[in-house]
């Protein structure tokens, strides 16, 4: 009798996670970071966007980019300059080729030459550059024959570099949002025939709304962007 508890126990148990887990939220984890070891040795206070690349194939994605910084300027830890302001400077002060080498180098090999970086943020005085990839940006919706969840992803991943072109830190995140369980047999019924068709196509769940795990992705990852400062004796 015990026995047959205690199994009794265990399936219930397990049932029970599987009501949450399809009806809940799903993350891919916590964010990943990277921070460079000799960190210290850095201070930023103004930091240059070198823009972003969009990897997903859906135009769409490109509002990813002003959600990220508007998340970024909200954190408050350092003074961000949008691309189009970091151009206009670099051409004021006889950079902007290589500026443009800057920006062509990072949109199509997501990375940057360090000595065009020493000479572009040493003529402007900046002292990082922020680039960001967009790797998802996705909405799947079921279809009333499927079971399971309609599911909305949105992946970035941001990229820091310090005055040399160092990589002071990196963050990435993929963000898994899905909606309540849908199950096709409580949506058909049966005809005259016997054929059994789709009651309402609107009764299959949405996917949550994108722009809103794209919030929330990247308040996430400006919560987890360092402060990078010297000592007061050390900036002197």
């Amino acid at each position: 009798m015990t026995r047959v508890l205690f199994v009794l126990v265990i399936a219930a148990l397990v049932a029970l996670v599987g009501c949450k887990a399809s009806s809940g939220t799903s993350d891919a984890g916590r964010v990943a970071t990277e921070l460079a070891p000799n960190i210290d040795d850095y201070h930023v206070e103004t930091v240059a966007s070198l823009g972003f690349v969009n990897k997903t194939g859906d135009p769409e994605a490109d509002e990813m980019a002003t959600t990220m910084i508007q998340a970024l300027y909200q954190a408050g830890i350092y003074h961000f300059v949008l691309k189009d302001d970091f151009e206009r400077d670099a051409e004021r002060v006889g950079v902007g080729e290589d500026f443009d080498r800057l920006v062509r180098v990072w949109q199509k090999k997501l990375t940057v030459d360090e000595n065009v970086v020493e000479r572009v943020l040493a003529a402007t005085d900046y002292d990082a550059l922020i680039g960001m990839e967009i790797t998802k940006w996705e909405e799947v919706k079921l279809q009333p024959n499927q079971e399971g969840t309609s599911d909305t992803s949105v992946g970035v991943h941001l990229h820091l570099y310090g005055q040399d072109g160092t990589l002071l830190w990196s963050a990435s995140d993929l963000k898994t949002e899905q909606s309540v369980a849908y199950l096709p047999s409580f949506n058909t019924r049966a005809t005259g025939s016997g054929e059994a068709i789709t009651t309402s196509a609107d009764a299959v769940p949405d996917p949550p709304p994108i722009r809103k795990v794209a919030t929330e992705i990247a308040q996430t990852i400006a919560s987890t962007m360092p402060v990078i400062k010297k000592a007061e004796s050390d900036t002197n």
